[in-house]
């Protein structure tokens, strides 16, 4: 169990270096990413809710799009991710805030074996606080198709 746990601590710290390398392009600036040492920066509770109708009109597929709310929570470096429909899943894990390029950058791997094993979600996005909520524009996605829209769609409410 321990060799299992280090072998995704790698893959996941490979998977890392290899968004940042791939973002990074071939015309890009040299690569300047690091953490920046201020994971608290987003702290706080998120809601974003989604009807199908919204999903697809944002351009979501008709078999990715469905009804539901995510509430994420994001406190020093963690998140814990709880969706509606699925009241036993409470997938948890860690992020990463850094600047790369001049951009604020977040990446994210919900992908935790444990507490969210059917989710494969892994995305590099840039971020904003307009109006003290939060905005995902997703620039890798290493998920479903889908991911985009569902977590860069719209803004996500902070209620907390």
């Amino acid at each position: 169990m321990f060799r299992r746990k280090i072998s995704r601590l790698v893959l996941a710290l490979g998977l890392t270096v290899a968004l940042l390398a791939s973002a990074a392009g071939a015309h890009a600036a040299p690569l300047t990413a690091s953490g920046n040492g201020n994971q608290n920066a987003l702290n706080g509770v998120y809601r974003i809710t989604w009807t199908k109708e919204q999903m697809m009109a944002a351009g979501a597929s008709r078999e990715f799009a469905a009804s539901d709310t995510l509430t994420l929570t994001l406190r020093d470096g963690r998140f814990r991710l709880q969706i509606k429909k699925e009241p036993a899943l409470k997938c948890t894990g860690g992020y990463t805030l850094y600047t790369f390029a001049g951009s604020k950058r977040f990446s994210i791997s919900l992908n935790n074996p444990v507490t969210c094993p059917d989710l494969n979600a892994i995305f590099v996005a840039t971020w904003s606080r307009p109006g003290g909520n939060l905005r995902f524009r997703i620039v890798q996605n290493r998920g479903e198709a889908g991911d985009e829209v569902l977590f860069g769609g719209k803004a996500w409410k902070k209620i907390g």
